[in-house]
């Protein structure tokens, strides 16, 4: 079974458009989970994406709203599951 890692990965590439299409986020929101599964600080993001803290805050409370997460580290919880249960 394998467990989705890193995104970028060319084998981990078709896990995770399977795992992105059952989250159904934007594709903005998508980056930052992509981000958050590679550890990044919330200034690192806010770097990456060019948008500022209030508005990366703004994503993170839909991202956590819309998957019924509490915190990171749940949301890569339900991240490794999907994969999990994809792969």
């Amino acid at each position: 079974n394998v467990v989705l890692t890193d995104v970028d990965h060319d084998s981990n590439r078709g896990l995770w458009a399977k795992v992105a299409e059952r989250l159904s986020l934007s594709a903005q929101q998508l980056r930052i989970v992509e981000l958050i599964l590679r550890d990044c600080p919330d200034k690192r993001i806010a770097e990456e994406l060019g948008i500022s803290f209030s508005p990366l805050r703004t994503h993170l409370r839909r991202i956590h709203g819309r998957l019924h997460s509490n915190s990171r580290t749940g949301l890569i919880l339900l991240v490794c599951a999907l994969s999990h249960a994809e792969s």
